[in-house]
């Protein structure tokens, strides 16, 4: 794409490195965004987004997520944004002290949309969010996968999932998804983009999440958009849309 940029690496909480491409302004600023790609993707997924944000003067860090690209891998495999959300977290404090970051806006889609959200409730260091296609509800992604199991085994397979990902057991068996208790304290300003052919995530469950955050929030439904980045159905509204808000939060 003609710009510079650096290959980097910082350590999570959990002693894992994580790696990524960061893309300085032309000119400089104080104002950084942190990019998270899906499950089995990579820190390329938002590169069409890159040349937006660049001309809006903001710094870009492209991370690869634990288990994906060039990152060292936890075991866990995916785990929907739980322990993703600590390289998130640590995205944002290699920012603000290894690059002066004062205002720090985080961007996600599917997996990584979950992982910015955990991340946002928990982190100061986080001023501004950007969620697609973000979601939780383990037993609905289970009735997709295997639509031949029983709903209780379905529920129970839920169940085991969440504790091995590190959900406190009696939270777990009651299905107590950590997305909705951080929705309740998520204070940053957030903008959800969701579509209405998503065959993964439900709308009223994204609605669900929207509904319980009480910061200044905004919704953006797309008509035709699957399970994917909303640039693929709306190119030009997607990079206006999603510059503009970082502009205005940071």
């Amino acid at each position: 794409m003609g710009l510079s940029y650096e290959e980097v690496s910082f350590e999570t909480e959990d002693g894992l490195t994580i790696r990524a491409w960061y893309v300085p302004a032309a000119s400089p600023s104080v104002r950084s965004i942190i990019a998270v790609h899906g499950g089995r993707d990579d820190r390329r997924s938002f590169m069409p987004f890159l040349g937006s944000w660049h001309q809006a003067g903001m710094n870009v860090l492209l991370i690869d997520e634990r288990g994906h690209g060039r990152s060292e891998d936890d075991g866990f495999g995916l785990t929907l944004g739980l322990r993703e959300s600590r390289d998130v977290r640590a995205a944002a404090s290699w920012l603000r002290h290894s690059r002066s970051a004062e205002r720090v806006g985080a961007i996600g889609v599917s997996q990584g949309a979950s992982a910015v959200f955990l991340a946002s409730a928990s982190s100061p260091e986080i001023h501004a969010v950007v969620v697609s296609s973000v979601g939780y509800d383990l037993a609905h992604l289970f009735s997709l996968a295997v639509p031949w199991l029983p709903g209780p085994f379905r529920i129970m397979a839920a169940q085991m999932l969440l504790w091995r990902m590190g959900v406190p057991l009696w939270d777990a068996l009651a299905l107590r998804y950590p997305q909705l208790e951080a929705a309740r304290q998520l204070q940053q300003p957030i903008l959800f983009i969701h579509g209405t052919e998503d065959p993964v995530i439900q709308l009223d469950t994204v609605q669900q999440l929207f509904d319980r955050v009480p910061s200044t929030k905004s919704l953006w439904v797309i008509e035709g958009l699957k399970h994917e980045l909303p640039i693929a159905r709306e190119p030009e509204e997607s990079l206006r849309r999603v510059a503009s808000f970082f502009d205005r939060a940071l």
